[in-house]
């Protein structure tokens, strides 16, 4: 995330009473109090509104290209299963038939 939307992520955060670190990982009240929040704070900054829950596909899209596993990704979103982000962001996983193909061929012609 930029510093300038970190900027913002961490003013809305304390506008609904929550610190920057419960805001990666706790709802402050309801999701609609949040949301509200949010778009007080864009409108205070003059910013091109931006939906809170973007920011809920960015963070997944960029846990993904870092190569972490879809139960965490699942984890940190706050889904009860991967089922559901995986069938939304599951086009982002590129590379993996070619790392499953390399790692077999490695475990295959160890001796």
């Amino acid at each position: 995330m930029s510093g300038r939307s970190n900027t913002v992520a961490n003013r809305a955060a304390r506008s609904c009473s929550c610190s920057p670190i419960q805001f990666g990982t706790a709802v402050c009240g309801s999701p609609d109090n949040l949301s509200r929040h949010w778009r007080r704070t864009f409108l205070a900054l003059k910013l091109p509104p931006v939906m809170f829950h973007a920011l809920c596909h960015t963070h997944a899209s960029a846990l993904i290209a870092s190569g972490l596993d879809m139960l965490t990704i699942s984890r940190r979103l706050g889904h009860g299963t991967p089922a559901f982000p995986l069938t939304v962001h599951g086009n982002l996983f590129t590379k993996t038939d070619v790392t499953a193909a390399l790692e077999i061929e490695a475990a295959m012609t160890q001796t």
